[in-house]
């Protein structure tokens, strides 16, 4: 029995199936099959060979589906992080949704900072910029995410302006949602793990949906519309404190962060700086 070479893709445009077989006694056979329940399908051939049965995965190609190509690749290679940039989406495509060992999802404007690590991360992805307005329905499946970026750049802000849905991300701790449209910041309410939250550049006014949630280390919300501190008075663990370009006046709640480690209000109207007389672990400024 000869041994058959079966090569398989898939076009996305034509939105069909094509195969080219090579074996002992026939030098090429093709043909196309029509998109639908493919996982099993037949290929019979006037060579001396049977009838054979095959479990197949789709190829796509990448410079037409970017994303959908990086989905499938992470899908084969079950890694933890997913990046999304610059792949010339208007929504997260539903595959995601079955990739339940995702712990990180990045779908940036082709970078962002990481201000715990004093780093800029860049994407690999040179595709064109994403359009994503708001989050699917199906967030909530992804379980296990601890790390969400969604951001724009300083040239090319963002649209997404939706956040409802990530209330479910209840494992989340690290979210990066600069340079984008978001206002409202309710939804972070439930998200008791957060850990670090950069709002830097976006149109966030006000800070009462993180006033209870204790575990916040790294907070980011230079540029934006925030004029009072007193919504986080209580969240005593941060670390890292960025204000900048704010109508902020008044620092005295900050005298509750014993633990601050670096605070930045360059640009705002604050000329009292007595409460920073006891911050014993303050070595930025």
């Amino acid at each position: 029995r000869s041994p058959v070479h079966l090569r398989i893709g898939y076009n996305v445009t034509r939105g069909i199936l094509y195969t080219s077989v090579v074996a002992e006694g026939i030098s090429e056979f093709k043909g196309d099959f029509p998109v639908a329940d493919f996982r099993y399908f037949k290929i019979a051939a006037w060579a001396d060979f049977t009838d054979f049965e095959l479990e197949c995965q789709i190829a796509v190609d990448s410079s037409k589906e970017p994303g959908l190509w990086l989905i499938a690749e992470n899908r084969k290679s079950k890694s933890r992080v997913l990046d999304l940039s610059n792949c010339g989406m208007k929504e997260i495509p539903a595959e995601v949704a079955e990739l339940e060992w995702l712990e990180e999802l990045v779908i940036s404007g082709g970078s962002y900072t990481d201000y715990v690590m004093d780093q800029t991360v860049t994407t690999p992805n040179i595709g064109e910029p994403n359009h994503i307005t708001s989050l699917p329905g199906w967030i909530g499946k992804l379980r296990g995410l601890k790390k969400l970026v969604i951001t724009g750049t300083s040239t090319r802000v963002s649209e997404l302006s939706d956040l409802s849905g990530i209330e479910y991300l209840k494992e989340l701790t690290h979210l990066h949602l600069s340079y984008t449209m978001v206002e409202d910041i309710d939804f972070l309410r439930s998200l008791d793990n957060l850990i670090y939250i950069d709002l830097t550049n976006t149109r966030v006014a006000r800070l009462d949906a993180l006033a209870n949630n204790r575990n916040i280390e790294a907070l980011f919300f230079s540029n934006t519309k925030v004029h009072d501190l007193s919504a986080i008075a209580n969240l005593r663990n941060l670390k890292l404190l960025s204000i900048e370009m704010t109508a902020i006046n008044d620092i005295g709640v900050i005298s509750n962060f014993t633990k601050i480690r670096k605070l930045s209000f360059a640009h705002t109207s604050v000329r009292n700086i007595s409460p920073l007389t006891f911050l014993n672990d303050l070595v930025y400024l």
